[in-house]
């Protein structure tokens, strides 16, 4: 069986990997620990985000340093490649640390049972929602999405608008 070696880099390190030089540059998301690649070949800089969002005050991962970004721009950059939910929508998102507290005033009057749904990879959004679980002590409880989808037996997910769910 083949094995292929796995290489541990840090943040803001680089590393010459035939004719290119990868730097790792550290990002925010919903995941802890996300980074950026910039890219040095001899035909020009090619900055690869990934999926991002830039929070200043991010509840996981090791943040971003604006400073590190304006670097790269006065460098010049000959391409970029990224990735954004809602990149193309105008005006930009708030901090997940800002979260809490409408997320606490929304489910801590709530009668009964409160379902949120949110993506299983945002580790971000699951810290938040078990902060409000424990100062609400109201139960947590995690469904992975696949599983609602094949059973009767599990909740489905709810509209926030119609608040019917499916």
């Amino acid at each position: 069986m083949h094995r292929v070696p796995i290489h541990v880099v840090d943040v803001d390190e680089r590393r010459t990997i035939g004719p290119f030089e990868v730097q790792w540059l550290a990002l925010t998301h919903s995941i802890p620990d996300p980074n950026a690649l910039m890219i040095r070949t001899p035909a020009g800089r090619i900055f690869h985000s990934g999926d991002w969002k830039l929070d200043e005050e991010p509840l996981v991962g090791h943040g971003y340093t604006p400073g590190t970004f304006k670097a790269l721009a006065d460098e010049g950059v000959t391409a970029m490649v990224c990735d954004s939910t809602n990149a193309t929508v105008a005006g930009h998102s708030v901090s997940e640390s800002a979260l809490e507290k409408g997320l606490l005033a929304a489910i801590e009057d709530a009668p009964g049972r409160v379902i949120v749904a949110c993506f299983g990879s945002n580790i971000a959004r699951l810290h938040t929602l078990a902060n409000v679980a424990r100062s609400t002590a109201k139960p947590n409880t995690w469904t992975p999405t696949p599983a609602w989808r094949g059973s009767a037996a599990l909740p489905r997910p709810c509209s926030a608008a119609t608040a019917t769910c499916s």
